[in-house]
């Protein structure tokens, strides 16, 4: 599949738009790097781009993410979610679900799908500096 195509599936609509072509453009380019960068292991370059701050050891799913989040609830850390409202990957009633059990606050971003950072980048930026102030 086209990796524009694959960007779309995960954002808002609006990203589908003329308006914002340059941008999903900038955007494919980001994630696509790592296979021109390592062409004959894109694969691994591109798991690495999802395991960059995780050591392969480290690397927690469901019970076990769900249980260490619920340690970090209440440490000087703190915890929070936040989602897209059109997120097609993690579904805002999964986040919601997820929020209810930490019984953290849920940060939605309008318009937006799995790519808070990049779709709407100040807006994302804003939730998560009020949350760390």
């Amino acid at each position: 599949r086209d990796l524009r195509e694959a960007l779309l599936s995960q954002t808002h609509p609006r990203m589908a738009g003329e308006d914002m072509r340059e941008r999903v453009k900038e955007l494919a380019d980001k994630y696509f790097a790592p296979t021109r960068e390592f062409p004959e292991a894109w694969d691994l370059a591109l798991l690495a781009v999802y395991r960059a701050d995780v050591g392969v050891k480290d690397v927690l799913r469901g019970r076990s993410l769900l249980a260490k989040a619920k340690r970090m609830v209440g440490s000087k850390n703190g915890l929070g979610v936040m989602s897209g409202d059109s997120d097609g990957v993690v579904p805002l009633r999964a986040s919601t679900r997820v929020a209810e059990i930490l019984e953290v606050p849920l940060k939605t971003i309008s318009e937006c799908g799995h790519l808070p950072m990049d779709e709407k980048p100040e807006d994302f930026a804003s939730e998560l500096t009020k949350f760390i102030n």
